[in-house]
């Protein structure tokens, strides 16, 4: 009985932000996978929240989300719950379908929306959250980074540490600490100089991260 009793306080936060610079990304988000990690097939009663921005020329773009609240199967009804997953299922959809003309917008502003996600994030230290990246990482927006200056990915590949610092200066407000959070970065290269490049910010990602204490992968598809 006790078991029964906790789905309420259980659940699982999914943050997408999704590059929107480039039409021809490989790896983008599918929603019945997404909507697969947040156990409610095994346990209908968890909470679960899904959050969803862009990734533009903008530093500061809208975020989508959606939410449902947990409950306890002892005191609930199962036919009335089913109802309210299945409108999160749909609310989900329609958040990932919904397009947006790239062509607006055709520079990656990356890292600072990511820091600003993550700072939202950390306020909830109780439920388990995993915010995907869907991004070649290649930051192209800012006046103190851009891998379009031979200047910056020349210090990149002599000088990464200063390149690092650069990153953590903008970093001020995110706690670092060990957290709930997992980053997982989602891309897949389509031609050996796409995959030397995102080595590069791969590599520079995960020396930051590690510094920030917070966990970090990367991967070319969502399971």
């Amino acid at each position: 009985m006790s078991a029964c009793t906790k789905s309420e306080q259980v659940g699982t936060q999914i943050s997408i932000l999704e590059d929107r610079t480039e039409e021809d990304f490989i790896a983008k988000p599918n929603p019945i996978q997404i909507k697969q990690k947040f156990g409610l097939d095994e346990d209908s009663w968890r909470s679960a929240i899904f959050r969803h921005g862009h990734i533009s020329s903008l530093i500061h773009n809208e975020r989508a989300e959606v939410k449902l609240i947990g409950a306890t199967a002892l005191l609930g009804n199962q036919l009335e719950r089913d109802v309210e997953v299945e409108a999160f299922y749909k609310r989900t959809d329609s958040i990932l379908n919904n397009r947006i003309d790239a062509g607006n917008y055709p520079y990656s502003s990356i890292w600072k929306p990511i820091v600003e996600e993550l700072i939202f994030l950390q306020k909830d230290t109780i439920i388990s959250t995993e915010l995907y990246v869907y991004s070649d990482l290649q930051e192209n927006n800012s006046e103190w980074f851009s891998v379009h200056r031979h200047k910056d990915m020349l210090k990149l590949e002599r000088q990464p540490e200063l390149v690092k610092e650069l990153f953590l200066k903008h970093t001020s407000h995110l706690k670092r600490t060990n957290s709930n959070i997992k980053v997982i970065v989602v891309y897949q290269p389509r031609t050996i100089k796409e995959d030397t490049a995102f080595a590069l910010m791969k590599a520079l990602y995960a020396s930051i991260f590690e510094e920030l204490n917070l966990p970090i992968e990367f991967v070319s598809n969502v399971n």
